[in-house]
Formats: C-alpha cells, structure tokens, sequence
C-alpha cells in the first residue's frame, strides 16, 4: 500500500494526529520513515560518497521537518517559535547544500565513467587488451605498451 492511499483513505471521525497514530494499519511514525526510504531510494545513490550524501540528505530533511513541525506547534513569535524556525531553516539550508555536493558528486561519477568508457575503446581499438592492475600485456614483440618494461625503468 503507498502512502497517498495510507493517507487518503476515508476517516469516519477526525482524530489528533500523534506519531503513535494508525492509518491504513501502520503508525504514522512508520508511514514517515518509509517516506525516508523512498526519498533515499529515489535519489539513487551509485557510489559510496552518493550514498553517504544521500542518507545526509534525508536526514537533514527529517530535522527540518521536526522543527517546523515544532514552530507549528509554538505560539508565533515565542521564544520556542523562534529557535524551532531558526533550526528548521538551518536543517533546510544544509539540505540544500547537500543536494548541491551530491549533484556534483553525480556529474564526477558520470564523467569518470564517460572517460573511463572512451579509454577502454580507444585500447581495443589498437587492440590493446588491458589486465586487472591497470598494465597493458605485451605485444607480440614482448614490449608492454604502459607502466616499466621487463622490471627496467624506461
């Protein structure tokens, strides 16, 4: 069941809503936290820097929505109010800032993967075969076309 449907669904008399809260037979608390992991989930995260970014990510934006959650709950212009809002708008700028780096980490990944692609071609194309450590076999000639030649320093 997705959580439109969870949240949409007919309620015969309205109640408070409470994290301890049932819908659709889940708590409102896990019917949050699968929204984390879809907002994870959907940023698809490749590498370990996106993943670390990611999760960041998702856990900057559940402190901002904690704290405007708490000013919404604060008298406007409290003390309470003020310091709910002034963190929620931290959390919200270091979400930000966060997707900013794992969008730059984003476009490294697919550049690296992109000249990484172009060099495999460009060896098979002079019809180089590279080995696992990153030195190329010898030629017919038992020359190695990259790195030291026969234990010899070029």
């Amino acid at each position: 069941m997705m959580i439109g449907e969870m949240l949409s669904g007919s309620r015969d008399k309205l109640v408070p809503l409470t994290p301890e809260t049932e819908i659709g037979g889940a708590t409102l608390r896990q019917i949050m936290e699968f929204a984390d992991c879809d907002l994870y989930l959907a940023l698809d995260a490749r590498t370990p820097s996106e993943k670390m970014y990611a999760s960041l990510m998702v856990r900057a934006h559940r402190a901002a929505n904690a704290c405007f959650n708490h000013a919404e709950n604060s008298k406007f212009g409290s003390p309470a109010f003020e310091l709910h809002m002034k963190y929620a708008l931290k959390a919200t700028d270091t979400f930000t800032a966060l997707c900013e780096r794992f969008e730059r980490c984003r476009r490294d990944t697919l550049k690296k993967i992109d000249v990484e692609d172009a060099l495999r071609a460009e060896s098979r194309s002079r019809g180089e075969v590279p080995i696992a450590n990153g030195r190329k076999k010898p030629d017919s000639n038992g020359n190695r076309k990259a790195g030291h030649t026969n234990g010899q320093r070029p």
